[in-house]
């Protein structure tokens, strides 16, 4: 809407970069590959309230999938799975509405117009799963004035997940977040590394933020040992002046416990934080859910967040 209003008022300072995706398409190419393990859909409800569900029919019929559109409120997502278990268990494929109080089988023939008058269907890339044919929207030629990706020469930006990640095999439900070696280590909300934790719809972004990465947490030992040496380089001088007392008491080691972690230094006692979620800091964070509680001395130091990524969480 705001391009066409732009073209109509002859705004000419106005672009987009376009980076809208099909649904269809991209069930399409999940149920294609070998490796597929999806058995049932929860469709988007609050496209469909736009385009519809019969694109998804074809879908149904021909994968011989349960599709069910679905609301976003608790009950609404339980009640879509219900609906698309008892198809399961049923043996049947087909797609339901959840959503009728909203979603309507021919969706928003209006939007719809309007759609198809400012955009065309074209491939897109998709972070993690490569391109997809016909599963994206780009501007039209009478439009290209507002089109940031001619403008600006952006096309051939490629976008790559670190080799670590997995987040494309979690996105066509190969792999689940707590498989990945980097979930909840060197990839938090805080931290993304792929995009299925960059999004909080994402996967791996909804499994730790309600508790799944603490899964990780039986895996990991009891107690670790730190050098010294191997600490951010930009901890604050005072904060590093302490670790080196620390140091020499301790041979160069700092000692993690279970139940909290103590610096063998009469200035330091690191303690788990009651939010199972540290704020955003300008500091360096310690992991997730840990602060520093400083001696008098070391007042301006309070409650400031630091990391270092070998250092377990004790609960």
């Amino acid at each position: 809407m705001a391009v066409w209003q732009a073209r109509q008022q002859g705004v000419n300072n106005f672009s987009v970069l376009v980076s809208h995706v099909l649904v269809p398409p991209s069930i399409a190419s999940i149920l294609q590959s070998p490796l597929n393990r999806v058995q049932g859909f929860l469709g988007p409800g609050h496209v469909c309230t736009v385009m519809g569900y019969r694109e998804y029919e074809p879908l149904a019929a021909r994968f011989r999938v349960p599709i069910v559109i679905t609301g976003f409120e608790p009950l609404d997502i339980l009640q879509g799975t219900l609906m698309a278990v008892r198809q399961l268990e049923a043996g049947t494929h087909e797609v339901q509405n959840q959503y009728p109080r909203v979603v309507q089988r021919e969706g928003n023939r209006v939007a719809q117009d309007l759609l198809n008058k400012v955009f065309e269907v074209c491939d897109r890339k998709w972070r993690g799963v490569g391109s997809i044919p016909k599963s994206g929207y780009k501007l039209r030629y009478e439009f290209r004035d507002h089109d940031a990706e001619r403008l600006f020469d952006v096309k051939e930006i490629d976008t790559r997940e670190p080799d670590i990640c997995i987040s494309g095999l979690v996105l066509r439900g190969v792999k689940k977040p707590h498989d990945c070696p980097a979930f909840g280590r060197q990839c938090t909300p805080e931290h993304p590394l792929g995009a299925t934790m960059v999004s909080a719809e994402g996967a791996c972004a909804a499994y730790y933020a309600y508790g799944r990465h603490l899964e990780l947490a039986k895996r990991a030992p009891e107690a670790s040992a730190i050098s010294i040496a191997s600490l951010p380089a930009c901890l604050p001088r005072a904060m590093k002046r302490a670790w080196s007392k620390s140091d020499a008491a301790t041979g160069g080691a700092i000692h993690s416990k279970r139940g909290d972690v103590t610096v063998k230094s009469p200035a330091f006692r690191i303690s788990p934080h009651d939010s199972p979620r540290y704020s955003q800091s300008p500091s360096v964070h310690l992991k997730q859910g840990w602060w520093i509680n400083c001696s008098p001395a070391n007042e301006r130091l309070r409650r400031q967040q630091f990391f270092h990524p070998d250092l377990s969480p004790s609960r």
